[in-house]
């Protein structure tokens, strides 16, 4: 039911923000990417990554390209390096 509905909203709005995560001020206390570059999430409280997330959309990584170029310069260089960790 809303198939449609809901495919598009995730391509417009996903569940989580990568750049959020990634910063460790999202809906999770960690992630971390498996072999696949798939993300996991790991809950508060949680002890393991048991949430599976999935990719990054492509309206998520342009979304985040334009909230670093928004940032300062250090601010910028300190997302690059959390964002470092990661093959996007």
């Amino acid at each position: 039911m809303y198939e449609k509905a809901k495919e598009e909203l995730k391509k417009i709005e996903p569940k989580i923000d990568l750049l959020h995560e990634v910063l460790g001020i999202g809906l999770y206390a960690s992630i971390t990417q498996d072999s696949d570059g798939y993300f996991l999430g790991m809950r508060f409280g949680d002890i393991g990554y048991n949430d599976w997330l999935g990719k990054p959309s492509e309206n998520a990584l342009r979304r985040t390209k334009i909230w670093l170029g928004m940032m300062s310069k250090e601010a910028r260089q300190e997302a690059e390096s959390a964002l470092s960790r990661f093959q996007l």
